[in-house]
């Protein structure tokens, strides 16, 4: 990897560790803490870009503590934004000059809704769309749109 790095950008992607604890299920914070120093010291040996993926959570906590109402975002729609955001950082690291744009990976999405000959909606309430249990991804597979009824 060390040799692969020094010609090819080698991205060594950083969480912080809350998260990495919740994802491994680990619930010793010294265990979480000694994993992640040994592990970051082997992958910045062969890396030679960092990109910390920053927790979609900590930005409602902070909503939460200034006593302005929460911002709703689902898991899918912060990947979303997190996948927007590592293109940008790709652009960056690899100095693209065309990076294609996400609506590039969908053709579709250049078609106007009308002018289609088939349209798929998925309609659901409110409260349904705000269950944390709900797996949007598998909701909205293939919609073109998703009408909340509030």
């Amino acid at each position: 990897m060390q040799q692969f790095a020094q010609e090819h950008p080698v991205i060594h992607v950083l969480r912080d560790t809350t998260s990495v604890q919740e994802y491994l299920g680990i619930r010793e914070d010294d265990k979480v803490s000694k994993l992640l120093d040994i592990s970051d010291a082997i992958f910045r040996v062969c890396s030679n870009f960092e990109y910390f993926n920053y927790p979609e959570r900590s930005a409602i906590a902070k909503d939460a503590r200034s006593q302005s109402p929460p911002q709703f975002r689902t898991p899918y729609l912060a990947l979303k934004n997190a996948e927007r955001h590592f293109l940008k950082f790709l652009a960056h690291a690899t100095r693209a000059k065309d990076i294609p744009s996400l609506e590039d990976a969908f053709p579709l999405s250049q078609v106007n809704t009308e002018d289609r000959t088939f349209t798929y909606a998925v309609s659901m309430p409110l409260s349904a769309a705000m269950d944390p249990s709900l797996d949007i991804e598998a909701v909205e597979e293939g919609a073109d749109v998703i009408e909340l009824i509030v």
